[in-house]
């Protein structure tokens, strides 16, 4: 009995193992979007000035981005390459506004901005050019 009771927790000690190990193979990193070093209030990182937040990190497609604000006046809105330099978010545009939100990295380029408040024209916008 006691020689089943140990297989029994090694397989379950090595099931575990595994999906921890599968777990960030099919989701891969979080990036939080703008913490640098401990720069966030209160964990508000989605805010101006971000442009440059993608440089010098290795981000992949299957990385999910980690956007966290004030949902009463900012949000997140996926949009196009113009969208993104313009900052006009076009035609239906994906938005979201719970104020911590997970986004998937695709496989392509993705652009993402606050439409809200003139702030993307202050640089509350990012560029995600994913990594080969």
């Amino acid at each position: 009995m006691e020689e089943r009771r140990q297989s029994f927790a090694a397989i379950m000690v090595l099931v575990v193992a595994m999906l921890v190990v599968s777990t960030e193979m099919v989701y891969g990193k979080v990036f939080a979007v703008g913490r640098k070093e401990f720069t966030c209030l209160q964990e508000i990182c989605w805010t101006t000035g971000l442009t440059d937040w993608p440089k010098n990190k290795t981000i992949v497609a299957g990385d999910v981005l980690e956007f966290n604000y004030s949902p009463y006046v900012r949000d997140v809105t996926l949009v196009d390459e113009e969208g993104y330099r313009t900052c006009k978010p076009g035609k239906n545009p994906i938005i979201y506004r719970t104020g911590h939100d997970y986004i998937q990295v695709p496989e392509g380029p993705s652009y993402y901005i606050c439409s809200l408040n003139g702030l993307c024209k202050k640089g509350m916008k990012v560029a995600i050019i994913p990594a080969k």
